[in-house]
């Protein structure tokens, strides 16, 4: 045991081996379902508000703006500020081993840089320029996955998996998988994902079933598909423990499964079955962590009637929670640990937030709290509290 968890020992670090959930190495977004706002960290939670770093305390309270110096006005753009996150990817920010990584715009050549930085945004280093446009990345045990598509024809595009190793800066992208399709690739993000030695992602293109989502073991690179019963297509995933629960869809209806990390023992919950919805008003959507799968219905014609319910492995309910504020729909950020907090917000609108302490899943009594608004300006102003009664009406 000791063998396998001093893996990389030279390096200075520990790289585990097994599946379990190891906060410093380990890839935190399995809960994602949209851009990745949050990193959790020792010092608190580092958040992305509009394009400036802020620190949350473990019981979220008022953000703290990741800049101390007292001359600075940071606005974009500035030079100096620590808490910039100028062209900053949609991809957002992760931790790994004690530092931030995100992904910056180059607006001239249409790539992106890669960058690493402290949880304050201090002592940021350039690690990577001129990689490709990345649609989705991943750091998990060392290591940096990049999802991304090559063009070599108008109508054929390559899918490929990257990989750097956070301590070689000077190496380029090792291709590990690959996949030609005959058409132009579409967004690749929210569709990857990393649990203890396997990678789990998806190709979105595929609109005929069969193959288009895979599990990659990172010990020996072997690749496992998913085969959803009836030959269904995928829609999303997600993993709870270590179980992948995929929505696929089967001709007229949606599906539930779940899969073992290498697509074995599957499991189908015909309870969670939906009609296909040909006009497009309803869209349901999964996240998991640890113990919970977290299932809600995004209504495109209105305030979702349904509650965000929380479900155990086993697809039985726990708890629920009121998101009718959430006119139209919602994404989640979901803390990785057994404790933490659950962020939701109207998608693609970060400037807003409601949360809610993972400690109080199973009471009945979930109490949705505000987290302070930041404001979208170039001028920086102060963080103000949430109104009571705030919600996404418009």
């Amino acid at each position: 045991l000791l063998l396998l968890l001093c893996q990389g020992c030279g390096t200075g670090e520990a790289i585990p081996t097994d599946n379990a959930y190891h906060s410093e190495t380990d890839y935190q977004d399995w809960g994602k379902t949209g851009t990745d706002y949050f990193a959790e960290t020792p010092e608190g939670i580092s958040y992305d508000g509009l394009e400036r770093l802020y620190l949350l305390s473990r019981n979220a309270g008022m953000p703290q703006l990741c800049c101390s110096r007292p001359e600075c006005r940071h606005t974009w753009g500035e030079e100096g500020c620590s808490a910039k996150l100028d062209n900053l990817a949609s991809n957002g920010i992760q931790y790994m081993n004690g530092q931030l990584y995100y992904l910056e715009n180059n607006m001239e050549t249409n790539g992106q840089s890669l960058y690493r930085m402290d949880g304050n945004g201090d002592n940021r280093k350039l690690l990577w320029e001129n990689l490709p446009h990345v649609d989705a990345f991943v750091c998990h045990r060392g290591q940096i996955y990049l999802y991304y598509a090559e063009h070599p024809t108008e109508r054929t595009s390559i899918l490929k998996l990257g990989r750097l190793n956070s301590k070689k800066t000077e190496a380029e992208p090792e291709v590990i998988w690959q996949k030609e399709i005959n058409e132009n690739s579409s967004h690749l993000g929210r569709f990857i994902s990393a649990h203890g030695n396997y990678l789990i992602f998806m190709d979105v293109n595929s609109q005929d079933g069969g193959d288009c989502l895979y599990s990659m073991d990172l010990q020996n690179g072997e690749v496992y598909t998913c085969h959803f019963q009836k030959e269904a297509l995928p829609q999303k995933f997600t993993i709870v423990g270590e179980r992948v629960f995929v929505w696929a869809l089967a001709g007229e209806e949606y599906q539930l499964g779940s899969f073992s990390l290498k697509f074995e023992e599957e499991k189908y919950f015909q309870e969670y079955t939906r009609p296909f919805d040909p006009e497009y008003k309803a869209n349901i959507q999964i996240a998991g962590d640890q113990k919970y799968l977290y299932w809600w219905e995004n209504r495109w014609d209105g305030a979702s009637e349904e509650p965000l319910r929380i479900l155990d492995a086993e697809l039985q309910l726990v708890d629920t929670v009121d998101i009718t504020a959430f006119r139209g729909s919602m994404d989640v950020y979901i803390s990785p640990g057994d404790e933490g907090t659950v962020f939701l917000n109207r998608r693609e609108m970060n400037w807003g937030f409601y949360y809610f302490d993972k400690k109080d899943i199973g009471s009945g009594q979930i109490q949705l709290k505000g987290l302070p608004l930041v404001c979208a300006t170039n001028d920086y102003t102060e963080p103000t509290d949430m109104p009571a009664d705030f919600s996404w009406s418009n």
